[in-house]
């Protein structure tokens, strides 16, 4: 069986590895209120390997990469069960391929939801994703390019519970 060339998406490395650590957290500090957060630090490496260089990176994972939701819904009074959050994921630099020729850049995307309870089977929302249209590499996929981060967006949605 012959080795697979350099830069051949194709190929498998001899050996990968992956260490880190992941921290996911999520709290309600008063009543309504939720907060959801998450950060993790990645190595992930080739370890071993007849034709990529050892110590290369794998493609399309930051070291440092996390996420902060909040969010806030009414209570009481006349607007009961009004809500709104906002939030930030951000994704550190990442190796455009397994000979770690290009990097992609990192990014940070803010989202923001407006939302309404009926009751308590049936939700009316307006959800925003990038609202500062930033322009950015989402997923990098070597084999067949890299995938673009949406632009700017706003969906209007319906949800029934059953």
């Amino acid at each position: 069986e012959l080795a697979p060339e350099a830069g051949d998406p194709g190929g498998v490395t001899g050996e990968q590895r992956v260490r880190g650590v992941e921290l996911d957290v999520s709290g309600t500090p008063l009543e309504g209120w939720e907060i959801i957060g998450n950060i993790s630090a990645l190595n992930a490496e080739v370890t071993q390997d007849t034709v990529i260089k050892e110590g290369n990176r794998l493609e399309g994972v930051p070291i440092m990469s996390g996420s902060l939701w909040s969010s806030y819904q009414l209570q009481e009074g006349p607007l009961r069960g009004l809500g709104f959050g906002a939030g930030v994921v951000a994704v550190g630099e990442r190796q455009g391929d397994i000979d770690n020729t290009y990097d992609v850049s990192g990014y940070a995307r803010i989202d923001a939801s407006l939302f309404y309870d009926i009751d308590e089977n049936v939700r009316v929302s307006l959800n925003g994703r990038n609202l500062t249209d930033r322009k950015y590499i989402e997923t990098v996929a070597s084999t067949d390019g890299n995938y673009a981060g949406e632009p700017a967006s706003v969906v209007a949605t319906l949800s029934a519970k059953f």
